[in-house]
């Protein structure tokens, strides 16, 4: 049933979740704040919720039968949370790729709306669970490390996602949507560290160490396509991320409004020694070449 509704279901999700988050108070601020992730993927901002919330709902009923899975010793219910995510989206995306690309122009959205860049994250993000879930489920869910390391994979997204809903739909222009902003960019790079690096990688490798022994190269060299594919990943999410908190925290009128930033700086640059203060100058002139910040206004005179 939970395959079947992920199969049948999902387009009623993405819809659902389109319409409940296109509100007049919520799509201004989606609209700016999603507008480059949902480039990447060809489809307007909305749209990326709407995806997004599809995406919640998948993690999350996952995460909820590998959890009881995990407390029960119940490995056929594990296994059933696994296939929520690989039976249920993994293939189904492949199935897709594999007809665009044999009869094109294919079917959409891979025929027309999503780009190169698209389809290589979505293929990257597939391969962990077509490389890692499939052996595990058919040779080691007798496992504890890999039982662990397969619901850190399908727990961990699950708040992170919730959280950029939550965040997409606030003005960072504001002194509290700024900060929410700054907020939910810091958490999200600490539960992708923590959750996804420190708890799962060594996990992982142990998998890897385990497969080797039990069932020799054969088996070991897809759990380590598994492990390389979730390893672009993790780098690419906590670089994102990373970057967010920063352009959120330290560029100057990026989110934070002007009257707050005027105090602040005002307030900290008696204490701060010349050379800090022509360091800050100079990267203040290299963002607003770059464009990442609009040039400060010069008023004009009238004579």
């Amino acid at each position: 049933l939970p395959h079947g509704g992920r199969w049948f279901g999902s387009p009623l999700v993405v819809r659902w979740g389109t319409r409940v988050f296109d509100r007049p108070e919520f799509r201004p601020h989606i609209d700016t704040n999603m507008g480059l992730d949902a480039s990447i993927y060809g489809i307007q901002p909305i749209e990326f919720i709407g995806v997004s919330v599809r995406a919640i709902f998948h993690h999350g009923a996952g995460s909820i039968l590998m959890g009881l899975g995990l407390v029960t010793e119940w490995t056929s219910l594990w296994r059933h949370g696994v296939m929520v995510e690989v039976g249920g989206m993994d293939l189904l995306d492949l199935a897709q790729v594999v007809y665009s690309v044999c009869f094109p122009p294919g079917m959409e959205p891979w025929a027309t709306q999503y780009s190169g860049v698209a389809t290589s994250l979505l293929l990257l993000h597939h391969g962990c669970g077509l490389l890692g879930a499939f052996p595990t489920c058919m040779y080691f869910s007798d496992e504890p490390c890999f039982r662990w390391a397969a619901f850190l994979l399908m727990a961990g997204p699950f708040p992170m996602l919730v959280l950029l809903v939550v965040d997409a739909i606030y003005d960072h222009t504001t002194i509290r949507g700024a900060w929410i902003h700054i907020l939910i960019s810091g958490t999200n790079f600490f539960l992708t560290y923590y959750l996804r690096i420190t708890l799962l990688m060594p996990v992982a490798l142990e998998c890897i160490q385990l497969a080797q022994e039990r069932g020799g190269d054969s088996l070991a060299s897809f759990l380590r396509g598994a492990y390389a594919c979730i390893s672009f990943i993790n780098v690419l999410i906590a670089f994102t991320l990373l970057k967010t908190f920063f352009l959120a925290v330290f560029l100057e009128g990026f989110y934070i409004p002007e009257n707050w930033r005027r105090a602040t700086v005002e307030a900290i640059q008696p204490v701060l020694p010349a050379s800090v203060k022509q360091l800050l100058a100079n990267f203040n002139h290299l963002v607003i070449a770059f464009k990442l910040v609009p040039p400060p206004k010069t008023s004009v005179s009238s004579s």
